[in-house]
């Protein structure tokens, strides 16, 4: 009875883990915040129900539990300089991620590879995504809001408007990093030979696709490439036809390109800049970089720029009390357009947009040395996998968590730390301490 009890408890909190991580914009705390700390609350609470079980053998727990300690010291030392309120905020932004992983890696039994939370959260996402296309956007959306900080409330999207659809998020680039999550699960699920059907996938295209933002580009470079480029053997073997295919489609887009302005697509409108910047050979320089994605290389390079200026970084609190000074004191060169915003105060409640950067900001090199020698480890342990099939899952769930750990998420959103944490999912391990480490 006792065990059964354990296997309910463990099932449950998998659940509850994998749809607050699925809906980081939830808003369940009375604090005005873009995404919340539920996790964090949420991952302490199901790791003190499930104390029995836990057992950290693993080399990258370790290396967390490590930061995360490591954060908290920090944090404490940095009470005076930026008070309480700057120092909580930025602390329990760097620690959300860590905690979720930690949890979904520590506990013996706990797995979140669940079709169930799958279904439910795509059929959620296609019922908000309707909803943002009809009249009753007006309606719902104003009620919804104190829950979820959705995009533009008051105002009705259309599919084919200069934003895509923002489903239950602020906006359409946070919306991104949610699909591609459901996209991944779903090839981990293809792969594990669940009974899952090829229609899940090929509406979570159709959704990427309506997202339309320039992430969510990139985002399904990664896939397509990973999963039906680089595993296609056939189509490798076809490179003599698709390289020159590739080049008329290049030539092609290029004319397309300087026909149009693509000013009703932002997917369209970021590759139109960057042929024109390439075209140019503006490319080169860093200036244009700035003007490619909005505000979000200028704060990442702000954020990696501290490590050359501050050792230590500028404390736990430093960003959230005024990171225009920051960038200020970095002197990095925007060009013309952004400087001008930061004069105007454009980036006094901004963050470097990536969990690296911020990190770096904030602690300087001591944090940045910990989560490269922790995705050094986990690249080495997916290296050992025995199974091809699942060792190519493992690589491809490792890159995507690299390129949004150094460049492209905030610090809030769990994301990359439940795409890392999957890596532990899709291969049987042992967390036993006397079996061989795999490490």
């Amino acid at each position: 009875m006792r065990d059964q009890m354990d296997r309910r408890l463990t099932i449950s909190s998998s659940s509850i883990l994998l749809f607050l991580g699925l809906f980081p914009f939830l808003r369940l705390l009375p604090i005005d915040a873009r995404v919340q700390p539920v996790v964090i609350f949420i991952s302490i609470l199901v790791l003190a129900l499930n104390r029995k079980n836990w057992n950290i053998p693993l080399i990258e727990n370790r290396i967390v539990l490590t930061l995360i300690c490591f954060l908290t010291i920090y944090a404490f030392i940095s009470l005076n300089k930026f008070g309480l309120k700057n120092v909580i905020i930025e602390y329990i932004s760097l620690i959300a991620g860590p905690v979720l992983f930690l949890c979904l890696t520590s506990i013996r039994n706990l797995k979140i590879l669940n079709t169930t939370v799958f279904k439910t959260t795509v059929i959620i996402y296609i019922i908000f995504g309707l909803v943002e296309v009809s009249p009753l956007k007006t309606k719902i959306f104003p009620l919804l809001n104190n829950i979820i900080p959705l995009y533009k409330p008051y105002e009705v999207s259309s599919i084919f408007g200069f934003r895509g659809l923002s489903y239950a998020a602020p906006e359409p680039s946070n919306a991104a990093f949610i699909i591609i999550t459901l996209l991944y699960l779903y090839q981990i699920f293809k792969k594990k030979n669940y009974d899952i059907s090829k229609f899940w996938e090929l509406i979570l295209i159709s959704m990427a696709i309506l997202n339309k933002s320039g992430t969510m580009l990139l985002f399904l470079g990664f896939y397509f490439t990973s999963f039906y480029i680089l595993q296609n053997k056939n189509l490798r073997r076809l490179w003599i036809i698709l390289v020159p295919l590739s080049f008329v489609i290049s030539l092609t887009w290029i004319k397309i390109s300087i026909e149009n302005d693509f000013n009703d697509n932002r997917m369209l409108q970021i590759a139109d800049r960057l042929t024109e910047l390439s075209l140019s050979g503006e490319i080169l320089e860093s200036n244009n970089w700035y003007l490619i994605s909005g505000p979000r290389f200028a704060e990442v390079g702000t954020g990696y720029s501290v490590l050359t200026r501050k050792f230590f970084g500028y404390g736990i609190g430093s960003i959230e009390q005024n990171f225009s000074e920051i960038i200020r004191l970095i002197g990095m060169d925007f060009g013309n357009y952004w400087n001008d915003q930061l004069d105007n105060g454009f980036f006094d409640s901004s963050k470097p947009n990536s969990y690296l950067s911020f990190l770096a900001c904030s602690t300087g090199i001591v944090g940045v040395l910990m989560i490269l020698y922790f995705l050094f480890k986990i690249y080495k342990r997916i290296s050992n996998f025995k199974f091809q099939n699942i060792k190519e899952v493992g690589l491809n769930l490792f890159w995507i968590s690299c390129f949004m750990i150094l460049f492209r998420t905030t610090a809030t959103i769990p994301i990359p730390w439940i795409l890392l944490a999957l890596v532990f999912q899709i291969q049987k391990f042992s967390f036993d301490e006397s079996s061989p480490s795999l490490s």
